[in-house]
Order: structure tokens, then sequence, then C-alpha cells
């Protein structure tokens, strides 16, 4: 029987290594109606407030049938706003595999359409109509053997992407006055057979990146990725990119993602502290020129954490997920990084974890950053039975307000706090506490309050004493 419960919480992140914080969950998203083996979270985007969330395995209309859901930022918490389902949902269409939302549009893929013929997938295009998300188009779409397809699938605006990479074809979608019509097929000009072209992709208003994990131009299974720009009314070819120390089998373009003059490329498969330990790429366009500017590897890299699995960027930051990371001694609990651009220095500044993590919940095998918000997939959690999956937003800003260190420690204490928290300031001006919602429970001036009758969770204090301005995050348990 499902669940119909919205089940969200707040945890406290307990690894810090090297010079990376330990960082907040501030909400754990399971669906209203979470069931066994739904595999929710095996892939998510997120456009400024909107957030959708494949689970391709949902029983919903048949075996592994497939599903999506949206939900909306409300207050600073995600809020589910609709499931949807195609029309012709069936046995084993895996609907979800991929997915991707802009605006009032969302694009979605299935990996077999079986109405049509076991080597073609099927994208769905839904439109927000009169306060619900409906089905508005379906293309049948070749895409080689199913066992193979990635079937990922971009939207930005009016164009829309689907990668097949099974034969080295990626499909562009445009919208014309709200009807989808296939614009452009795109196959690269050097491809060889299995070379895994639209593996990954990522269209962001007018650029395009295309992963193309196993080709060969460095060495066997080096990897590529290619990026185009839509100019003069057509997609035009840019650029070709590899990574700087390319080698056999390391898959650079097994992830992609970019934003104006950033692009980010994973390699799950590289070779650095063992087999499959990962790395990710940052290129910036200089002039004309996309060239390499960091590598990015963990601070706590191992053997077999598969970093570069899934990336994300915007112009300040850029996060990579580990889903296979042991966390030093557990199985695949997996993790995430992000990376702050300072001064076009790529820094890693968090460790993402789960702080209920369990043994191959895969945590970072899909993630999204849009603005300020994070949000990592782990679709084999099994809060309601094996691999029923879930995902974990974050906020940034939230984070980057106030870290705990000591310094502003002697200020608040204790901090965590079961109910009172003492405040050690000369000259109090003012003082706020405010809920993560954002809604105020405290102003006043008195240098002890009182939480007790309080929610647990995260609060923010903002204290203005002797000229100055303290912004903390208040922990109450």
């Amino acid at each position: 029987m499902k669940h119909r419960i919205l089940y969200f919480a707040f945890f406290l992140l307990i690894k810090s290594i090297g010079f990376s914080q330990s960082t907040y969950n501030l909400q754990k998203l399971i669906p209203t109606d979470s069931d066994e083996y739904d595999f929710f979270g095996n892939s998510i985007n997120i456009s400024n407030d909107l957030l959708i969330i494949g689970a391709r395995n949902d029983f919903i209309n048949g075996i592994a049938s497939g599903s999506a859901y949206i939900y909306k930022y409300v207050n600073n918490i995600w809020v589910e706003q609709s499931k949807i389902l195609p029309n012709d949902g069936d046995d084993f269409n895996y609907f979800g595999y991929s997915v991707s939302i802009s605006g009032d549009y969302a694009i979605i893929s299935s990996k077999v359409n079986n109405s049509y013929s076991s080597d073609t997938s099927a994208v769905y295009f839904f439109q927000y109509l009169n306060n619900v998300w409906t089905q508005i188009q379906k293309f049948n779409v070749n895409n080689g053997y199913f066992d193979f397809a990635s079937n990922s699938v971009s939207i930005s605006g009016d164009y829309a992407v689907f990668g097949a990479n099974n034969i080295n074809t990626v499909y562009v979608f445009y919208n014309n006055s709200g009807n989808w019509e296939i614009d452009t097929i795109i196959t690269p000009f050097d491809g060889q057979n299995e070379d895994n072209y639209g593996q990954a992709l990522c269209i962001s208003n007018n650029l395009l990146i295309v992963g193309s994990s196993q080709d060969d131009d460095i060495a066997s299974g080096s990897g590529s990725a290619y990026i185009y720009m839509h100019d003069n009314y057509e997609w035009q070819f840019e650029t070709k990119i590899t990574a700087s120390d390319g080698a056999n089998n390391n898959w650079f373009g097994r992830a992609v993602s970019i934003c104006g003059d950033y692009a980010i490329i994973g390699a799950d498969k590289y070779l650095t502290s063992g087999a499959q330990a990962g790395s990710a790429y940052i290129f910036h366009k200089n002039d004309s020129m996309w060239e390499e500017q960091a590598i990015l590897t963990p601070s706590n890299s191992f053997l077999g954490d598969q970093f570069g699995h899934s990336v994300g960027i915007t112009n300040n930051y850029a996060i990579v997920g580990a889903p296979s990371d042991n966390n030093i001694s557990n199985h695949k609990r997996g993790s995430s990084y992000v990376f702050f651009n300072n001064n076009s220095n790529w820094e890693e500044i968090h460790i993402l974890l789960a702080s209920d993590a369990d043994d191959d919940d895969f945590f970072g095998k899909s993630l999204a950053i849009s603005g300020d918000n994070i949000v990592v997939g782990a679709p084999g959690d099994d809060d309601y039975g094996d691999n029923s999956g879930s995902a974990y937003s974050y906020n940034l800003y939230l984070q980057n307000i106030s870290e705990l260190d000591s310094e502003h420690d002697k200020y608040i204490y204790p901090n965590p706090t079961t109910g009172i928290i003492n405040i050690k300031a000369e000259g109090i001006e003012r003082i706020k506490v405010m809920n993560i919602e954002g809604k105020q429970i405290y102003n006043g001036k008195e240098n002890k309050i009182d939480l007790s009758i309080q929610p647990k969770g995260i609060y923010i204090i903002k204290i203005i004493a002797d000229k100055q301005t303290i912004t903390k995050k208040l922990i109450k348990q």
C-alpha cells in the first residue's frame, strides 16, 4: 500500500574534511505515494522555482512504467505540485528516465516505447495549462537497442534536445507557437560507432553541450564533448573539447552542464586514487575560445567513487556527484561536492552527504543547481521500501551567510540548543530570529531567548550590536 505522506526533515550533515565545510540538508523530498522500486530521484532538473524529479520504475501504469513529479519552491521549501504520467503508460516504459523543465514546459523521456518497437524511445512534452500539467505531444525516436540507451533530455526556453546515444544523434525540438517540432538533427562531424555521443547533454539559452564519453580521440574511451551555438536561426558547431590529461576509459563526457561562459564535464571513470575514482573539468570561454580552466577532484578521492557521474554549474558554483562514494566505510552511500569560483580558482567548499545515508543509496546519482538551490537524488534510498528513492535539497545562500565557525559561536551559545540560547554581546540594538521559511519568531533585545516551544530545525538569528551585524544559523534540537 502506498503511503500518502509528504515527508521532509531537517538534517545536519556530519562530514567536514580539509577546507570543506559541512552543510545543511534543508529538506528531504519523498513523493506522496512513494513505494518500493520507484527509483525516485534517478533524474532531476531545476528551473528557477520549479523542480522535476523522475521515478522511472514506478509501477503506476504497469511494471516499471514510470512517472515524474513536479515541485514548486514556496517559502524556502519545495512543495509537491503534480505527478505526471504519459497517456499511454505501459510495462517497462521507464517513463521519467530523463527529465527537464523550463517555464511552463517539461520534457520527459521513456527508455522503451512498447507501442512502437523495442528500438524506439519516446519523448513527451507537457505544458502547464489551467493549473494542470498536461501532455501535449509525443515523439517516437529511434535510439537503437534500449539496453544501452541513455535517452537524455534538456529544455531551455523554446528549444529542447534529446540524445540518441546509440546512433550518435541529437534531436533538437523547437516550440513553434505552442507546437513542438523537430528543428534540427545533429550528428558529430567525426563520429564513430559506439562513441556514445548524446549520452549526456545540456541546453542553456543559445548554447548546447553534448557528451561523447567513449570517443577515442586521445585514447580508447577517453571521451569528448561538443559545444554548439544557436546563431542566425541555426545551431552551429563551435568547438570540440577533450581533457588535457585524457587516458583510456576515462569517459570524459559522462555528464555535462553549461551556463554562460562556463561548462563542466564529468569523467567518472578517471583513474585517480584508484580505478573509477573520477574527476570533472571546468572549461571557460575566453573571447571565442573554450579553454580548460580547472580539473576538479574531491579532497577525499577514493577507489570507485565515480566522482563526475553527475554535474551542474552556474557562473559561481559547480556541483559534482560521486554516487558510489563509500563515505569511508559504508557501501555506495554517495556524496556530492560544491566548488566555488574564486577569481578563476575553483575551490571545494562543501561536501554534501545525506545525514540518514544507508548502503546503496547512490546519493549523487543525479543532481541539479539553479540559483542558490541544489537538489541531489538518492534513487537507492529505502525509506518506503527497497529503492523507493528520495532527493535532498540545499540552499547555498543559507549555507554561506554563516558557517558554524568559532569566531561567531562565542556570541551565541549553546548552538545547537534544546531551548534556551544566550547572546553575549555589548550594545545590543536588535535581535531577530527567523525560521527556515523566513517567518519572524522573535524580535527584541534580550540576551536570553527561549525557543522551547519552537519545533526542531534550522533557524536564522541576526544580531545587531556594537555597530556590527552578525547573521548565523541556529540549530534547535
